[in-house]
């Protein structure tokens, strides 16, 4: 894959270099990696424009860019791929990236309909997915 994105352009030679291939690979011999490999329906690299209420008089505009979401049976399960969580426990990692992916979940629905049944952070570098 890293080799046809690079001759299709999609990847320049610098960026194929500083794929770690053997962290994708993983991921996609795991649990999680399979579910997205067989999804019918997958969305990836996603951007988003939604407006959210702070309180009863503001709000906030959010711009981001989901990184993966696919439906599988009854809703949307959200991917968002994160590397450098070392010396971090799960519930660390869940509380620095939580909001955002509250962010996400709220997007997929506002903008894709349907349900976002899971969340998950699925931390390359260390080979773990956390559910969120």
């Amino acid at each position: 894959q890293i080799e046809r994105l690079t001759a299709e352009g999609t990847l320049t030679p610098e960026e194929a270099a500083a794929v770690d291939a053997a962290a994708l690979a993983r991921f996609f011999r795991g649990e999680l990696g399979a579910r997205l490999a067989r999804a019918e329906k997958v969305r990836r690299e996603s951007p988003f424009t939604i407006c959210r209420p702070l309180d009863d008089d503001d709000s906030v505009l959010i711009q981001g860019v989901i990184d993966a979401a696919f439906w599988d049976e009854d809703g949307w399960v959200l991917l968002d791929y994160k590397t450098g969580g070392r010396g971090k426990s799960d519930a660390q990692l869940a509380a620095v990236y939580g909001e955002q992916l509250s962010c996400y979940r709220q997007a997929i629905e506002a903008l894709w309909g349907g349900p976002v049944k899971e969340s998950w952070l699925c931390m390359l570098d260390l080979g773990r997915n956390i559910r969120l």
